[in-house]
């Protein structure tokens, strides 16, 4: 015999339907439901799932959601890489430039010659200065000691090396800014340019 009811969704599946989730939405509509002898006759007057269906629809979306992530934090984790590579390569220019610069405008003296044959084409060229006040020193130890291995030609430019700076320093947080909001090849190419700017 089967027995009429007044019953909500909500009741119906606390009671026997517990292998099914049900909307909230739905528990409280009143429904005339007739009992379900098996979990085969649960009521689909609302929006019921099975509950392992549930489960697994909440699986692959999180697989989805993790896997997004993954991809997102790899790009982030490139793009901070490649902006890293640019922006060390951008100090190595500065530093380098700034160095040609003080050299340009007599503020760095030249390297000194490495070989005895060096040193002579460097003497015969007259790329050397020598100190009035120590170019007659007689010392038994090294005499290059006393020699100052720059071009006589180029004078010191304390005035012309702070303006070439300041335009450096310039163009450095210009490339800076290119580097750090767009894309790599932009930042490269804006490196690229600072890289081949001539001092003034």
């Amino acid at each position: 015999m089967l027995y009429m009811y007044t019953m909500t969704i909500a009741e119906v599946y606390e009671r026997y339907c517990m292998n099914y989730e049900c909307d909230m939405g739905c528990m409280e509509q009143p429904s005339f439901t007739i009992l379900p002898r098996s979990l085969g006759d649960c009521p689909k007057a609302g929006p019921c799932k099975p509950k392992r269906m549930q489960k697994q629809e909440e699986t692959e979306n999180n697989m989805y959601a993790t896997s997004t992530q993954i991809a997102l934090t790899s790009e982030e984790a490139m793009e901070t890489r490649q902006q890293k590579y640019l922006l060390n390569r951008l100090d190595i220019a500065y530093d380098k430039m700034k160095q040609a610069a003080s050299r340009q405008f007599g503020l760095t003296d030249d390297e000194r010659p490495m070989t005895a044959a060096e040193m002579i084409a460097r003497i015969i060229a007259g790329k050397y200065v020598l100190d009035d006040s120590t170019k007659d020193y007689r010392t038994y130890n090294n005499t290059a000691d006393y020699i100052t291995w720059r071009d006589p030609a180029i004078k010191k430019d304390q005035l012309g090396f702070d303006a070439a700076k300041t335009k450096l320093q310039t163009l450095v947080t210009a490339t800076r800014d290119s580097i750090m909001v767009k894309p790599a090849a932009d930042g490269l190419a804006a490196l690229q340019a600072f890289e081949a700017t001539p001092i003034q």
